[in-house]
């Protein structure tokens, strides 16, 4: 087996992995995720543990602000979380409907 086409597979994969998955490469910091999981699922009315996040948008470059999506595993309904990544204060919450996808949540 030659490691140069090991390495070169190898290389292949994780661009094409980060490519596929563009909010995975902008990861969400663990304090700015606790802040939105806990203030939506205030808004929501549902355990913290009942939501997941499914869309991260960019992070402003004025303001630090970042819009997190979150969905309710158990009733489908999204809402969207806008946090201050500097200091991870939330804006914001949105609730959205059920499915809600289509709509661009950062404009």
């Amino acid at each position: 087996m030659n490691l140069k086409s090991v390495v070169g597979t190898g290389t292949i994969a994780a661009v094409s992995f980060l490519i596929v998955s563009p909010a995975i490469a902008q990861s969400v910091s663990s304090g700015t995720r606790s802040a939105c999981v806990q203030r939506t699922a205030e808004e929501m009315g549902v355990a913290t543990r009942d939501l997941s996040m499914i869309e991260a948008g960019p992070v402003s470059a004025e303001s630090g602000a970042r819009t997190l999506v979150f969905r309710n595993s158990n009733t489908g309904q999204t809402a969207q979380c806008r946090v201050n990544t500097i200091d991870n204060t939330v804006l914001s919450v949105t609730l959205g409907g059920r499915n809600s996808g289509g709509s661009n949540p950062y404009t």
